[in-house]
């Protein structure tokens, strides 16, 4: 019967997160925790729950119970890490990676983990050191991945690239014929680059492989193969109801060329096609925002920013915290819209 009921209670926790109503779910792990004492998933489910409503200590102190379960498992030395990290305790994360890689058995999935940290940490030169030692003849595409973009992070193009090639075994994904491109184009080889990115949109189709491609052309001064680009993504928009889409494709490369006025141009040129759809809207202005910001005018960065946030709220504000291109002026144009 406690079998059962310790069950049901877990059932009515994972309802209750769907939900995110952690506090309801938190009491019934308790009640699970209460019918079977050392049921793992209760306390795993009860430390996740405390870290969804940041209240740190007490999601520690369910994954140090976990550990204390099962200490052959990653699954508390990775959630305690992970909570760790989320309250900038970075120290003792490291600390309890380091402990988990000679706590546990399999000393891949650790050092893997540990990598990824290091990596997480830009410590890019021991990451590699770490994921060595997860490496082997059957790794995990995810495993070389991670060595991957350290190696790269190193100016190490020729070595992730070999890794990159190992892991096209496993099959096809987007994100792999990306990775290759950006490394074929870093060691000069552009032709190849070309060749990767047309094979990855016959693969696995997405539009950053487009983008690549498109901008990749524009770069090598083969404009009339970019306007066919433009051209496919014309049709393609006019027969899925979105006649502005070839314009968006042109906008994105013309961004990524610096060339900022012709692209705030297109988008203003979008802008004037889609006055009735307020989500597309919120994109343009905020694409045009990040243009200006680029162009290193950031009072007309602010009002198209705040355009976008007025429309699509918290979304927007979150682009702008983890947006890359904004670079050192990400902190001023976040007190911008804020204030």
């Amino acid at each position: 019967m406690a079998s059962k009921k310790h069950l049901a209670l877990l059932k009515k926790a994972e309802n209750a997160i769907g939900w995110k109503q952690y506090p309801q779910a938190i009491k019934a792990y308790d009640e699970a925790i209460k019918a079977k004492s050392n049921c793992v998933e209760a306390w795993n489910g009860k430390g996740q729950a405390w870290a969804e409503l940041k209240e740190w200590d007490q999601a520690i102190a369910a994954f140090d119970k976990v550990i204390k379960l099962k200490p052959d498992s990653l699954d508390g030395y990775l959630n305690k890490a992970t909570t760790l990290e989320e309250s900038n305790r970075n120290a003792e994360a490291e600390e309890l990676y380091r402990s988990a890689v000679d706590a546990v058995p399999d000393h891949k999935g650790a050092n893997f983990l540990f990598g990824t940290y290091l990596n997480r940490q830009k410590r890019y030169l021991e990451s590699i050191e770490v994921l060595n030692q997860a490496i082997d003849s059957e790794s995990d595409p995810i495993v070389l991945m991670a060595r991957a973009f350290a190696l790269e992070q190193t100016q190490q193009y020729a070595l992730a690239l070999a890794d990159v090639n190992l892991v096209m075994v496993y099959g096809d994904f987007f994100v792999v014929y990306h990775t290759k491109g950006q490394l074929l184009e870093k060691l000069g080889r552009d032709e190849d680059a070309l060749e990767t990115y047309h094979r990855g949109m016959q693969a696995d189709p997405n539009p950053v492989l487009l983008l690549n491609k498109t901008y990749l052309l524009e770069k090598l001064n083969r404009p009339a193969e970019a306007q066919r680009m433009y051209d496919m993504e014309r049709l393609v928009g006019f027969e899925c109801g979105v006649p502005h889409r070839g314009l968006e494709l042109k906008s994105q490369v013309y961004r990524k060329l610096k060339r900022y006025d012709d692209a705030i141009a297109i988008y203003n040129e979008i802008l004037e096609m889609t006055l009735d759809n307020a989500d597309t809207n919120a994109d343009n202005y905020y694409e045009l925002g990040i243009c200006y910001a680029e162009k290193g005018d950031l009072e007309a960065a602010e009002i198209y920013i705040r355009k976008a946030c007025a429309i699509g709220g918290d979304l927007f504000k979150s682009f702008v915290k983890d947006e890359p291109s904004l670079g050192p002026i990400r902190e001023q144009v976040l007190d911008l819209i804020e204030s």
